[in-house]
């Protein structure tokens, strides 16, 4: 058995090591190679392989120079996909070119990456072996975008033609051809967004088994399906974080991008910052929590931001710190506190499903669903109890209007529906009202058109002797849902608190009593403060309503105070 392989130390900063690939007829044959430094100040040949490592094992041998590597599955399949007949193939491959048992090779490679992307022929993105549906995926896209015998003139109304053609034709989710393609586990993954963003658009060739497409043709195709409005495959989602970096880092190249994109609404008028970044990219993984922020070092430098260096000596937490302050020196604000914590907003469609039922013997079947909707609804029951202890709220307004405003974080997609009002007056009527009054109501609504009048007080007490309290619940909920369900949502692991001042507002169900409100400059939302005996330690955002635009903001600096965060 060959011995283990030993690194030898990089000679130069600015070097990286390639791995030469050597050709094999058989391709069941061991994978061989050959590792070599290069510079890459003097314009080295290879292609840069982009892959996920699936946080697979290194359990796959390589032969390297009389001895032996390991490495995963999806890569010794990338390197058997690529090895030639007759030739060798020049490589980098992350795994493989950098020592990986080496901290300080580790940070003085990771911190080139972006370069070294940039610097290839050609950047390869391995998806993994194909597959029949990958397969029908890759097929159906060059269909769909092929240009052959199109003239400047037909050409666009010809593609989209062909598009929307396709849309119809696919009726129901289990008839997309292109899902599975995009479930591969690379387009989750966060290392892999600065390799195709920082190199030009054109130089990146996807491979799924021997299937290859141009990443410049996919974009183009997700555009045209996203724009014939397909519902499939999820694909406003699948390469947002990419196509924004590519805008970004195409205006800091290109003054004439630049000026086009300034002509745009919304973020792309600001530009680019650290926080927004670093906010986009959370939901892409990493094995390594630190490589949240390694991983988009390249980008940040691209586009010209003051960046820390990789240190894998160093804590997950300090590396945060870091990054936080790079942010706020880079960003001058403080919009990254304001992510600090990362809430899960509970999915609606839950909602609909383990409904309370009867079973064979009429006996009520109690899932831990319905306890919990029975549950919070006791919860936000009491949140309208306190509101009713304030008989005026310090905006003017009504106390009812700044809860119902609360509930939903003064949502404007929300607050805008035509229907909002009066769903919240019909759901507040229920939270106020008496145990007799909801069974009434329930009532009314399973034996209509009669009324609540229409049922004796003898019919409702049966009722209630009858029916358990959380089907009660759970129905009246149902009959209400209009606002219920939504006040649930945004209050999801939230708390329901009131100031010194009469304020009402929702936060994380960690703050407590004695955390103080503050209003930082530089942060869009107000932030819960805990005062320590050397300062205020961080805990959290809050929406408190009635400070929230800025109305609360002092007149003066001189009502303003300097304090320290630790």
């Amino acid at each position: 058995m060959d011995s283990h392989y030993v690194y030898k130390p990089l000679l130069s900063r600015g070097s990286i090591r390639v791995l030469t690939l050597h050709p094999a007829t058989d391709p069941d044959a061991p994978v061989s190679c050959d590792l070599d430094e290069v510079s890459l100040h003097k314009d080295p040949k290879y292609y840069a392989v982009s892959y996920s490592w699936d946080a697979q094992e290194r359990s796959c041998p390589v032969h390297c120079a009389g001895h032996q590597l390991l490495t995963t599955p999806n890569c010794l399949a990338a390197l058997r996909q690529f090895r030639q007949n007759d030739k060798p193939e020049v490589l980098w491959v992350d795994s493989l070119c950098i020592d990986q048992t080496s901290i300080p090779e580790k940070n003085e490679q990771v911190a080139p990456m972006g370069e070294i992307y940039k610097t290839a022929q050609y950047v390869i993105v391995w998806l993994g072996t194909s597959d029949r549906s990958t397969d029908i995926a890759i097929k159906t896209f060059k269909e769909m975008m092929d240009a052959t015998n199109l003239t400047r003139e037909n050409i666009q109304s010809v593609l989209q033609g062909r598009v929307e053609t396709l849309v119809k034709s696919i009726e129901k989710e289990s008839e997309d051809p292109f899902s599975s393609l995009f479930q591969r586990s690379w387009f989750g993954r966060l290392w892999t967004v600065q390799e195709v963003v920082l190199p030009s658009p054109r130089k990146v060739h996807v491979c799924c088994g021997s299937n290859v497409i141009n990443w410049v043709f996919l974009l183009g195709a997700i555009d045209r399906l996203r724009l014939a409005k397909y519902p499939w495959a999820k694909l406003n989602d699948v390469v947002r974080v990419e196509k924004y970096l590519s805008k970004m880092i195409d205006s800091q190249r290109y003054p004439e991008v630049r000026a086009i994109l300034a002509s745009m609404p919304g973020d792309i008028v600001r530009g680019p910052s650290v926080s927004h970044i670093l906010t986009m990219a959370r939901k892409k993984a990493s094995t390594d929590p630190r490589d949240k922020v390694y991983a988009l070092l390249g980008v940040f430098q691209e586009l010209e931001f003051d960046c820390i260096m990789p240190d894998y000596s160093k804590s997950t937490a300090d590396v945060y710190r870091e990054a936080t302050a790079m942010a706020i020196k880079n960003d001058n604000d403080l919009f990254l506190l304001f992510q600090a914590l990362d809430m899960k907003i509970a999915d609606a469609s839950d909602i609909l499903r383990d409904s309370p039922r009867k079973d064979d013997s009429g006996s009520w079947i109690l899932t831990d669903f319905v306890h919990n909707i029975c549950t919070c609804f006791h919860v936000i029951r009491t949140w309208v109890e306190v509101s009713t202890w304030y008989a005026k709220y310090p905006t003017g307004e009504s106390v009812k209007a700044a809860l119902r405003r609360t509930l939903i974080q003064d949502d404007p997609e929300t607050v805008g529906r035509p229907t909002f009002e009066a769903a919240f007056e019909a759901w507040y009527s229920v939270m106020t009202a008496s145990e007799v009054e909801v069974t009434a109501k329930i009532l009314e609504a399973s034996h209509k058109p009669a009324t609540a009048q229409d049922f004796s007080e003898e019919v409702i007490q049966r009722c209630i002797a009858e029916i358990p309290q959380e089907v009660r619940i759970f129905r009246i909920a149902a009959i209400v849902s209009a606002y219920h369900w939504v006040a649930v949502l945004f209050s999801n692991r939230k708390c329901f608190f009131t100031t010194e001042e009469g304020y009402m507002g929702t936060a994380p169900d960690f703050i407590q009593s004695g955390d103080c409100i503050a209003l930082i400059s530089g942060v869009c939302m107000p932030l819960v403060l805990r005062p320590v005996s050397d300062g205020f330690h961080l805990v959290t955002h809050a929406y408190v309503h009635g400070v929230m635009y800025g109305d609360a903001w002092p007149d003066t600096d001189a009502e303003n105070e300097i304090i320290t965060l630790v």
